[in-house]
């Protein structure tokens, strides 16, 4: 199996991401108007997250410096970084271990292409990349390239040359491997967290005594690290008890554990393939083979295996077991014990249990692969007949474990995923909508009925609230009730509001029954307002299904 076959099929998974002329706003991933990109301010103002400053300064490059639409930007510094990423940080990650496990040639191509279509094309990432957490996705992408450099780090302490050149390659380690820990940190603290548990769980099997070197190079690499990281790290750190801190404990781990044990060890992620929130698919018995193969690796006996590679079969065997029980959450078995560790600091930053469906995609791109290997060593070593040698070649098992992935992802390969794999339009409402707004000479607020619409214009002299966080409250219906009293009017107008806005539900996100579009819910909501006494509805047919009032005095 050649490696251009399989980032054919990548590219063809991701085919979506390559029409220029539209957005793939969804989810949690944003559209930018140019005049928002125009009031971005370098530096940041405080408070901002991690990612904030590479948010801001490639969407000023590409869209101020390069004249690029948003459509274009997005998937130039985001999208594409990912799968390029993803596609060379494991490549050299499984080579490197093709190397220790001593496989080459043909097989040792196969052992790579295998191990970056499971890590590039599976149900979580797909699901991470679907609802649009960018920032995620490519710190995930730099786990195996992370990853090897820590091998490298560790493996470096068994040479006791001092000569010249190896000092100069050591000097070069040192300084990718910052470079990479950084860039990892800056897009997402909690996968370079991740990430250093992989390398301190790996150094706990490598070695059976205690190494103080190895120790000594892991906290230098990490120090310096974290010194990259200053420019975000500083500013904000007297922000993070009134900011940060009510985000963590925005949601608890007991309502965000949506996988079971049987979906984690399984690789399957509990949206698949929907993506709705909440909504849970039923077990697919397919995926059930996918850990057996994964683990058969460690009752597949090689002859030529060392000892020591024993111990990194074991190592990403624990890996995986580990994620699969940390990404079931409080669920059985043994759920107790996550919400119990939630009580350590810093652990709610994991609040969301399924970040470590990462520990099991980086445990199955090595396992899968090594296991296949291995039976494809038993198999070919059987005699056949003639007219079986074919049937029982080397590649064989390789291309029926290809097409049984694909078979389970088969939605992204049929093109049935939704969120960012549902390019679109930006609605002509809108912009026309974004026009007027930005016409208005003084400050102006907005209210949207019942949350923003992701094409609202939302600015620093135009700002948009949410009438739901505004109220402090859940359903439309809840909303729709506050316009029922004169307190209401008094509180808009201390809040500065001069529009209430109908959104057009353009993606069909906010006006939902049973978590499906209910457009009677948005006509009650349109008549609701419009018998509201102290709004007057404003008339304009390039609004379209948008529904503008102004707040009277």
């Amino acid at each position: 199996m050649r490696y251009f076959l399989v980032v054919i099929i990548i590219l063809f998974i991701y085919l979506p991401w390559f029409q220029f002329s539209k957005t793939l706003s969804s989810g949690d991933w944003p559209y930018l108007f140019v005049e928002n990109i125009q009031a971005f301010k370098i530096p940041t103002d405080l408070p901002f997250l991690w990612l904030e400053p590479y948010y801001q300064l490639t969407a000023k490059l590409g869209v101020q410096f390069f004249s690029l639409p948003w459509e274009a930007a997005e998937k130039i510094f985001w999208f594409f970084p990912f799968l390029v990423i993803s596609l060379v940080s494991s490549y050299f990650f499984l080579k490197y271990l093709a190397y220790k496990f001593e496989i080459d040639g043909k097989e040792s191509t196969i052992f790579i292409s295998l191990g970056k279509i499971i890590f590039t094309a599976n149900t979580y990432i797909l699901m991470l990349v679907g609802g649009g957490q960018m920032g995620v996705a490519i710190a995930y992408s730099m786990i195996p390239l992370v990853f090897l450099f820590f091998l490298k780090l560790i493996d470096s302490n068994s040479s006791s040359s001092l000569n010249s050149k190896f000092k100069i390659q050591n000097s070069k380690l040192y300084i990718f491997a910052i470079l990479a820990l950084g860039t990892q940190l800056m897009f997402d603290p909690r996968i370079f967290l991740l990430s250093v548990f992989i390398a301190a769980l790996y150094i706990l099997f490598r070695y059976k005594e205690f190494n103080v070197k190895i120790l000594k190079r892991i906290l230098v690499v990490l120090v310096l690290t974290i010194a990259t990281n200053l420019f975000w790290i500083l500013p904000n750190f007297g922000y993070f008890n009134t900011e940060y801190k009510s985000a963590i404990d925005a949601a608890n781990a007991d309502f965000l554990s949506f996988a079971t044990f049987s979906n984690s060890i399984s690789l399957l992620h509990p949206n698949w393939p929907e993506n709705i929130f909440g909504k849970i698919g039923f077990m697919k018995p397919e995926f059930i083979l996918i850990p057996i193969i994964a683990f058969s690796s460690l009752i597949l006996g090689n002859s030529t295996m060392k000892q020591f590679n024993n111990r990194i079969v074991l190592f990403f065997a624990f890996l995986g077991i580990l994620g699969a029980f940390f990404a079931k959450g409080t669920n059985p078995p043994f759920g107790e014990l996550y919400g119990w560790l939630s009580n350590f600091p810093g652990f709610s930053v994991f609040r969301d249990p399924t970040k470590f469906y990462i520990l099991i995609a980086v445990s199955y791109m090595v396992l899968i692969p090594l296991s296949l290997y291995k039976l494809s060593e038993k198999v070919s070593s059987i005699k056949y007949p003639p007219f079986a040698k074919a049937l029982a070649g080397r590649q064989v098992l390789s291309i029926v474990f290809m097409a049984f992935w694909l078979i389970t992802i088969h939605p992204a390969m049929l093109g049935n995923l939704t969120g960012t794999f549902k390019p679109h339009d930006v609605p002509k409402e809108y912009i026309s909508l974004k026009n007027f707004l930005y016409s208005q000479t003084a400050f102006t607020k907005t209210l949207w009925v019942p949350q923003i619409e992701r094409f609202g214009f939302n600015s620093r002299t135009i700002p948009a609230i949410s009438s739901m966080e505004l109220f402090g409250v859940s359903s439309v219906s809840e909303v729709l009730d506050k316009f029922n009293t004169l307190e209401t009017k008094k509180q808009l107008i201390d809040e500065e509001v001069k529009y209430i806005i109908i959104p057009y539900d353009y993606l069909k996100e906010l006006f939902l029954t049973e978590r499906k579009y209910d457009e009677k819910l948005y006509t009650a909501t349109i008549n609701k307002l419009g018998k509201v006494n102290w709004l007057s509805e404003m008339e304009s047919k390039s609004f379209g299904k948008i529904k503008v009032f102004k707040l009277l005095d």
